[in-house]
């Protein structure tokens, strides 16, 4: 008889959206809130879970922040929760460059169309 199974990392993105304005780089944006943590599987089943950290990416500069975790286990079981910015630590900062949202296009922050689409921007 042999035994598969083996200990991994894992990543749960939860159905969160918060809109905000980035305290990295002041541009409108949203907050994903994601769980990363450590599985032990055994014929790759999962049989528990540890070491769960929840964070907070923003869609503006993809900065990431830390979140306590008795607000990332509130998302994770679905309450309606506001995140404020006490609530954030900045743990990776993400690149500051916007991009237009109806194409794509980096944008210098005085912009007010996209030089490619024409997209109003602010």
């Amino acid at each position: 008889m042999f035994f598969i199974g083996g200990i991994s990392n894992g990543k749960c993105i939860f159905d969160f959206s918060q809109t905000m304005v980035c305290k990295q780089c002041g541009h409108s944006g949203t907050l994903t809130v994601f769980m990363t943590y450590w599985v032990f599987t055994f014929f790759f089943i999962p049989i528990f879970k540890w070491k769960k950290q929840y964070f907070a990416e923003t869609s503006c500069c993809h900065t990431i922040y830390s979140l306590p975790n008795h607000i990332g286990k509130a998302i994770a079981q679905g309450q309606q929760i506001t995140i404020v910015d006490s609530d954030l630590t900045p743990i990776h900062q993400g690149n500051h460059i916007a991009y237009c949202p109806e194409c794509g296009y980096p944008l210098q922050s005085d912009f007010t169309f996209c030089p490619k689409c024409g997209h109003r921007l602010f």
